[in-house]
């Protein structure tokens, strides 16, 4: 099913400096992806995800534990990557990877890193997203956070997470800060 987690925020200001990150083939997207407005920042919605995922109470650890996930635009990684380390198996996807290949390099030791691969998605991409569900699917798991705030994306984004779930199978958890 999908269900939403909501952030109460006023205003949304950079939630801390972009990771170093290098260029790559995704220059097109880089500047984009780590100013002070996307993927180079923890958004509020990232941050919750991760502390949910890393609660030692909660059920999220319990069902965490070899799943099969993909976060969906994941930015720096941090949802994604507090996934990998409750034992799932997570595919980082967005535009731009620097930032979160980066975290996941300085955050899991080589032998550690099968536990997060990483994907280059654009969302509306439809046969990317049915070649990386046939590839690493069937997903248990397909989240994404703070990824609704332009209404201008938010078809595509539906229509990549569509091409991504087995309906009888897959949760989708929305982590929210911004109004829809």
């Amino acid at each position: 099913g999908i269900w939403a987690l909501g952030v109460d925020t006023k205003s949304q200001q950079q939630q801390g400096e972009a990771a170093s990150c290098i260029r790559r083939a995704d220059a097109e997207y880089y500047n984009l992806d780590t100013g002070p407005w996307t993927g180079g920042n923890v958004w509020e919605s990232g941050e919750l995800l991760a502390r949910l995922f890393s609660a030692p109470s909660g059920s999220w650890s319990r069902s965490l534990a070899n799943a099969n996930v993909v976060d969906l635009g994941c930015g720096t990684g941090v949802a994604g990557l507090m996934a990998a380390l409750q034992g799932a198996r997570v595919t980082l996807t967005d535009r731009v990877l620097a930032c979160a290949q980066h975290n996941r390099d300085a955050n899991f030791a080589e032998h550690e890193r099968w536990r997060c691969h990483l994907s280059r998605l654009s969302w509306g991409d439809i046969d990317a997203a049915e070649r990386l569900r046939s590839a690493r699917g069937p997903f248990d798991f397909v989240f994404t956070a703070d990824t609704l705030y332009n209404s201008e994306d938010q078809e595509a984004l539906a229509a990549t997470v569509a091409a991504l779930v087995d309906v009888a199978h897959t949760q989708v958890p929305l982590s929210l800060s911004h109004s829809l």
